[in-house]
């Protein structure tokens, strides 16, 4: 079967390209890329911040899709700026009515689902810190992570606690709460209904430069810490990465097809984009080289 090319204007292409590379690295500076933030009101950097609510607050951006996720059935779910603030506000309330403070660890075992953004950037407004996990991981991967990382929170789904957390659940007397996303399992709580239940407004308290965020584990099964990410390296880097090397813009329509529980995934595929203001799309479903094209397609991703 013949497939039309994916079109694209002048226009678009001039719009997604970076120019002279060589010229864009002459003229970097740390100081510039710092001066595209808006930094919190009360002071100090937030990713949150950075990646929703300045751009929630601006009248021309609010009601601009930040995040599309395509789920299995090739239907569509949505998130405005205005939605994903409130929803990760909750969550942020979410972590303070379980007495998670500032620098402990939570966790995700999800796929692309909207719940994922909502508990990342929740986690970032807490000033907690997020430290994603592959979803394909069996048990023994996630129980050393949980473990070195000190875990405190755990969001993932029924399927996935079921089949990976289950066989484990004894092993980790130090992680206080899972969090189940959607189908409930019995004798864990429900995030659907704690998110349901939480304000939807949220102050950020002050952030120091070094203060902690992310947390990432190398890839083999045995995964030590890479270490810990913090706020003012991560939001500046974040940043001027997906201006300068992605060549991103607030009207592209942006896909990072890597899986949220590596490094690429929250770095390129959550923080960049939404740092920029830009259209976000996710795939659930499993890897088929005509789909992705449909999806290419369908969604006119430009990035």
């Amino acid at each position: 079967m013949v497939y039309p090319a994916i079109g694209t204007t002048d226009h678009e292409r001039r719009a997604a390209l970076v120019g002279d590379y060589a010229q864009a690295r002459r003229e970097f500076s740390w100081e510039h890329a710092r001066a595209d933030l808006t930094g919190l009101p009360a002071g100090g950097l937030n990713i949150a911040f950075e990646a929703v609510d300045r751009h929630a607050a601006h009248p021309g951006r609010r009601n601009r899709t930040a995040v599309r996720v395509i789920d299995r059935d090739g239907s569509a779910q949505e998130m405005t700026y205005a939605e994903l603030q409130h929803r990760s506000n909750r969550f942020a309330n979410v972590l303070d009515a379980l007495g998670v403070s500032a620098g402990q660890r939570v966790f995700t075992l999800l796929g692309p689902c909207p719940e994922l953004y909502v508990t990342a950037l929740g986690t970032l407004k807490a000033r907690a810190v997020l430290s994603p996990l592959f979803s394909g991981f069996g048990p023994e991967p996630v129980r050393r992570r949980l473990e070195l990382g000190d875990a405190a929170v755990l969001v993932t789904t029924a399927a996935l606690f079921r089949r990976t957390v289950a066989p484990i659940r004894s092993e980790l007397p130090g992680l206080r709460h899972i969090l189940i996303v959607g189908e409930g399992v019995a004798g864990e709580q429900s995030f659907d209904e704690l998110l349901a239940a939480a304000g939807v407004d949220h102050i950020i308290a002050p952030t120091d430069p070094e203060d902690p965020a992310l947390l990432h584990f190398t890839s083999g099964t045995t995964g030590t810490p890479k270490g810990a990410l913090h706020v003012h390296d991560a939001v500046v880097a974040h940043d001027a990465t997906a201006r300068a090397v992605l060549g991103l813009r607030p009207d592209d329509t942006y896909w990072c097809t890597a899986d949220p529980g590596w490094v690429t995934g929250i770095s390129y595929g959550v923080i960049a984009p939404l740092v920029v203001g830009a259209t976000l799309v996710a795939d659930s479903r499993d890897f088929d080289v005509r789909r992705w094209y449909q999806v290419l397609a369908d969604q006119r991703v430009t990035v």
